[in-house]
Order: C-alpha cells, then sequence, then structure tokens
C-alpha cells in the first residue's frame, strides 16, 4: 500500500514539474518576443554593412543580411536556447549568441570576443 501512496505523490509531483515547465517554456517565448522587439537590429545592420560582413548558405552567395534575416538568426538562435533540456546553454550563428539561464534569456551580437578559455 505504500507503494501506491509513494507512486501517487511521485505522479502528482510530476504532473506539477510538467505544469510548472510549460508554465516556464511560455515565458521564455514571452522573453524571446520581448528581445526580438527591442533588440537594435539596425544597429547591427549598420556594422555589418560598414564591415562588408556576409552570410554565406545555401539560398545565396554571399550577401550581408537585411533586418528580416537578421530577425529571423536571432530569433532561431533563441528558440533553440530555450529548446534546450539544459537549463543554462547557450548556442549562435553569424555573430549573435543566444544565451539561456535559470533567470532568463540574453541575446548579443558579439563581432569580437576573447577569453582565456
Amino acid at each position: 500500500m505504500g507503494y501506491l501512496k509513494s507512486g501517487a505523490a511521485v505522479l502528482q509531483k510530476l504532473k506539477q514539474i510538467k505544469m510548472e515547465t510549460a508554465k516556464n517554456y511560455e515565458q521564455l517565448l514571452k522573453d524571446m518576443e520581448l528581445i526580438i522587439e527591442n533588440f537594435d537590429f539596425e544597429k547591427v545592420a549598420a556594422y555589418m554593412l560598414i564591415t562588408n560582413w556576409k552570410w554565406y548558405d545555401t539560398s545565396n552567395d554571399g550577401q550581408i543580411p537585411n533586418i528580416t534575416r537578421l530577425r529571423i538568426a536571432a530569433r532561431t538562435a533563441l528558440f533553440m536556447a530555450i529548446d534546450s533540456p539544459h537549463p543554462s546553454t547557450n548556442t549562435g550563428s553569424g555573430g549573435f549568441t543566444a544565451y539561456k539561464f535559470p533567470w532568463g534569456l540574453k541575446l548579443s551580437f558579439e563581432p569580437f570576443n576573447y577569453s582565456s578559455f
């Protein structure tokens, strides 16, 4: 009988975790939209134009990305970070880096970076 009670408690705890995870996921998606709305993509585009920074992929032969492509790339990086099963992670491409932490999200455009590790 004790197994049934502990099994029910475990099941209840799993349901609670699933609900909390869904709420956290929804909040991260809202945070992503807030970041996309407020990030200065125009400044990124201007930098890329000045430096002639081109992106190469299967859809072009090397072009400086427009604002729409920058937004798509940033949203993709953020979504990949959100979708990671790890509580803290980062991912990026094309100068963008998206970070997921237990306390929220961060998007950066880092044309220059140096670290000792």
